[in-house]
């Protein structure tokens, strides 16, 4: 059986807000996007995470979501499944912190 992921919920910490908004940002992912889209064409659809909860960036849109799941706060776990598409993308061009080498 399969699980469902984790899910968190507003309000959210500065931190999660920081990393969640990392996430939204990244370009690799499918971001949260406004539920209200049709209704102000043209404007960026991303949602922006703050500490109340997910809003539209426009603001005379009043589109809210309270949770987003839990992984898209775990700053660590994205910055790695980013290296590691990366590396499928493209596996000829090695990640700065593979190829570098340590010298005491």
């Amino acid at each position: 059986m399969e699980q469902e992921p984790k899910i968190i919920r507003a309000p959210f910490s500065s931190q999660q807000v920081a990393d969640l908004n990392f996430y939204q940002q990244s370009g690799v992912f499918h971001e949260f996007t406004c539920g209200t889209q049709g209704v102000h064409p043209g404007i960026q659809k991303a949602l922006i995470a703050t500490e109340e909860g997910w809003k539209c960036t426009d603001t005379s849109c009043d589109y809210r979501q309270d949770w987003a799941h839990a992984f898209m706060a775990d700053r660590p776990f994205v910055e790695n499944q980013i290296r590691s598409i990366h590396e499928l993308v493209n596996p000829s061009r090695k990640t700065l912190a593979s190829s570098q080498e340590i010298t005491p």
